[in-house]
């Protein structure tokens, strides 16, 4: 069984925040997010401002934890974005890469992410 864990990032203020506590919803929605800064645990952030981004599982050759919105590559292979759906062509991203594509990948790299880098994005 795989850790679920989530990262956040905060469109407004262009940085990653480390949720603490979310409020997910049967259908999926969100509704709450509290989130870590350095020791203290910071009030309540606006879910609108956010980008949910879930932890795959995976890691990648370094040891670095695999993100959705991760930008990956592979020896004579193309950057892919991490999203959990099925491998399809994807124009606003170049590609996107099936969670299954990445199992038995140990030379799989995280190059990036589309947030931060998405001048990374073929």
């Amino acid at each position: 069984m795989r850790e679920i864990k989530f990262r956040a990032w905060d469109k407004k203020k262009k940085e990653w925040v480390e949720p603490h506590w979310v409020d997910i919803s049967c259908a999926g929605v969100i509704s709450k997010v509290v989130v870590h800064r350095g020791y203290e645990i910071e009030r309540e952030r606006n879910v609108t401002n956010l980008v949910i981004v879930q932890y795959t599982g995976l890691k990648d050759k370094n040891g670095k934890e695999i993100y959705e919105g991760d930008i990956v590559k592979a020896p004579h292979q193309k950057q892919l974005v991490v999203k959990f759906e099925k491998y399809h062509t994807d124009e606003e991203y170049g590609g996107c890469l099936n969670m299954g594509y990445c199992f038995g990948r140990p030379d799989m790299e995280i190059k990036g992410n589309i947030y931060e880098n998405p001048e990374l994005v073929e």
